[in-house]
């Protein structure tokens, strides 16, 4: 059995503001006071969405490449999001400013039931929605920091074998890099992973893929997944919203949970299995874990990828697929 761990360290550069645009501060509703690391993002629908976001004393401008009719929304964890339609002229800078009031759901207080719902839209689920929204806001940053040039990723890669006690095998070997404004750790399509599976499995190697930020908020992933709400013990002060595949998927997919932390609604981490595999092997075996944190300017990074991958052979007697 062989795990891959990935750390990440980000430093943000923040990017020189465009002489056009869009321009305006964020604000408390309750108390007035700026809002640091609001993300606020403009598109129009097939044009490029672009994202900023806000600094310490509130401050946002964004540069839309052409002017035109643009949906202005800004959002932070906590709070209740806001949008504005505006008309942008060539050379034109427009003023607009937000005022967030506090999201009165409290996760904390969320029931939890053995009921699980599947919808095209998780947002129909009740149990759901709270979570789903404020575990939407993280990835949502973390989808938009990947791709952006003020980046700067210091990667740390390990290689570890375990025997299926979960017992280290040898030694790990290490891997050191640098990156600067690109993703981290390049993932597959949404669409490719949803058509073809996680797992690709020929005659000289198998392929696990994990799950990223830009899979988790695609329309596709919450329309052929379920979604409910969990707690468990060995998480205190967790909240879980659960997915897996919808019954109807028979491509190799995967299962598990979003975790937030009940008091702030910040995402912590998500734990998945590989399911619908085309061989027999505990669910343990074939995992991932990603850790994420939030930095100081409210941006959320993926900091670390865990993969455990069973090593497969072929009995030469039965021919079946082993680990």
């Amino acid at each position: 059995m062989r795990a891959l761990l990935f750390t990440l360290i980000a430093i943000w550069l923040p990017a020189f503001a465009a002489a056009q645009g869009v321009r305006g501060t964020v604000r408390d509703a309750q108390t007035g006071r700026p809002l640091n690391g609001v993300f606020v993002t403009i598109d129009a629908g097939a044009r490029d969405r672009i994202g900023v976001l806000s600094d310490s004393l509130g401050r946002f401008f964004l540069h839309p490449r052409a002017p035109g009719n643009y949906t202005l929304r800004a959002e932070l964890i906590g709070y209740q999001s806001a949008s504005r339609n505006i008309a942008l002229s060539a050379d034109e800078v427009v003023d607009v400013d937000f005022v967030l009031p506090v999201n009165a759901i409290r996760l904390s207080e969320i029931a939890v039931t053995r009921e699980r719902r599947c919808t095209n839209d998780p947002e129909r689920a009740r149990r759901s929605v709270a979570v789903w929204e404020e575990a939407r806001k993280a990835l949502a940053v973390a989808a938009w920091m990947d791709g952006q040039a003020g980046a700067h990723f210091r990667i740390r890669t390990s290689d570890v074998y375990q025997n299926l006690r979960g017992q280290q095998i040898g030694y790990p070997t290490w891997n050191f890099d640098s990156i600067f404004g690109r993703r981290p750790f390049q993932a597959a399509s949404s669409d490719s992973l949803l058509d073809f599976g996680f797992v690709h499995v020929t005659k000289r190697s198998t392929v696990y893929y994990g799950p990223d930020a830009d899979l988790l908020v695609s329309p596709r992933f919450t329309a052929e997944h379920c979604f409910s709400v969990e707690r468990r013990r060995d998480r205190p002060g967790l909240i879980g919203l659960a997915f897996e595949p919808v019954p109807s998927r028979r491509t190799t997919g995967v299962r598990g949970a979003l975790w937030l932390d009940e008091k702030s609604g910040v995402l912590r981490s998500i734990d998945y299995e590989y399911v619908n595999l085309p061989f027999r092997v505990q669910s343990e075996h074939a995992s991932g874990h990603v850790s994420v944190r939030q930095l100081p300017n409210g941006a959320f990074i993926i900091d670390s990828y865990r993969i455990v991958m069973p090593l497969l052979r072929q009995d030469a007697a039965t021919r079946l697929v082993r680990t």
